[in-house]
């Protein structure tokens, strides 16, 4: 079966027990179904990174695949392919204020 390197920061990071890992992906693998693959593998604590607790939509997110910049919202579709890294941007919240 083919695979994948998926590379994470931060929380992300930490669901998935580093910074790279190599997933596998079937022949007709998408960026779409490859983030549901690994929703469904690392369950709940991945769902709250990267879908809105209302809509269950997935957030705005950059994910590149090899040199290429695709947006979650628009590029689910974009195929992936055995060999190829996915490298998952999620937004980081601003800081608080202190007061």
């Amino acid at each position: 079966m083919a695979q994948a390197k998926v590379r994470t920061f931060a929380g992300m990071r930490e669901i998935l027990g580093g910074k790279e890992i190599d997933f596998q992906i079937g022949s007709d693998e998408t960026i779409g179904s490859l983030i549901e693959k690994l929703v469904k593998t690392y369950g709940k604590a991945l769902e709250e990174q990267i879908k809105d607790p209302v809509t269950g939509d997935m957030i705005p997110v950059l994910i590149m695949v090899n040199d290429r910049v695709y947006r979650s919202i628009v590029d689910l579709g974009e195929k992936v392919i055995d060999g190829d890294t996915v490298t998952i941007l999620i937004p980081f919240d601003g800081g608080s204020s202190l007061q």
